[in-house]
């Protein structure tokens, strides 16, 4: 996910930031990571995110698996994201994010 962060595009949601890059691998499917900076309180709180943000991501399965491009995506919380993320507040950004990539890349 290096290359994805270095090359990528990024957006902000409200709550998440999305680094999106177009994979070259045809047929590869959507590959999501997640990443929180160590800046981001201690471990016990990053851990509840991460597995936050991979729970948001599961239950989104049916929007980004019918589509057919090849995307590798980062999601992280933006600077100043609340300390007590609600999984209600992230799967919206998170539905947000699909919808608006689908979009994009269903024109091309």
């Amino acid at each position: 996910f290096r290359t994805v962060l270095r090359s990528g595009n990024r957006f902000d949601g409200r709550i998440i930031r999305c680094t999106y890059l177009k994979n070259l691998h045809l047929n590869a499917g959507w590959h999501f990571g997640v990443r929180v900076s160590s800046r981001y309180h201690n471990a016990v709180q990053r851990n509840r995110i991460k597995r936050l943000f991979r729970e948001a991501i599961v239950r989104q399965r049916q929007t980004w698996e019918l589509s057919t491009v090849d995307l590798s995506v980062v999601l992280e919380p933006i600077r100043g994201a609340p300390r007590r993320l609600r999984l209600a507040e992230i799967e919206a950004d998170v539905e947000r994010i699909c919808t608006m990539l689908m979009n994009k890349f269903s024109n091309q």
